[in-house]
């Protein structure tokens, strides 16, 4: 399950037939920001029961890849403004800080995660041109609320 905070969801006037001819996915409709003319706020859930001990936490467990860790990523560098980032197959990679450089799109394969955690210094913020989720995208769990200062 995948708690937010606020969801802002654009909604396309024309949608995009297909990505540009050198693009290696496949064939859209895609939404671009340039498409978008509305914007839709989704009125925060209620606020979740309390919890005493918070258990299965996803962005507690142990074999967790770091996605500001140049090691997690082919060529040993960490992606950067503007690049297409594809996780490495059946991994599990945490997001525990902001990446405020736009990204290009971020594709998760089928047999990985993107896990959100927490940060310390307070809500975590992501940016990307857009995302392919594939696997899965996580943030909390039902008995693991994301907490932030």
């Amino acid at each position: 399950d995948f708690y937010v905070d606020e969801v802002q969801v654009l909604a396309p006037t024309p949608v995009t037939p297909s990505p540009t001819p050198t693009s290696s996915y496949p064939s859209g409709p895609y939404v671009s920001a340039e498409e978008a003319n509305q914007v839709i706020v989704i009125p925060d859930p209620p606020a979740p029961p309390a919890f005493t001990t918070r258990t299965d936490c996803p962005h507690f467990a142990s074999e967790l890849l770091d996605w500001h860790d140049p090691a997690t990523w082919d060529g040993l560098v960490s992606p950067g403004p503007g690049n297409n980032v594809v996780l490495p197959e059946n991994s599990k990679v945490l997001v525990s800080s902001s990446v405020l450089d736009i990204q290009g799109t971020i594709t998760v394969p089928s047999s990985s995660e993107l896990i959100f955690g927490e940060d310390t210094n307070g809500k975590i913020e992501f940016h990307a041109n857009g995302f392919e989720v594939n696997g899965a995208l996580v943030a909390g769990s039902e008995t693991c609320l994301i907490e932030y200062p």
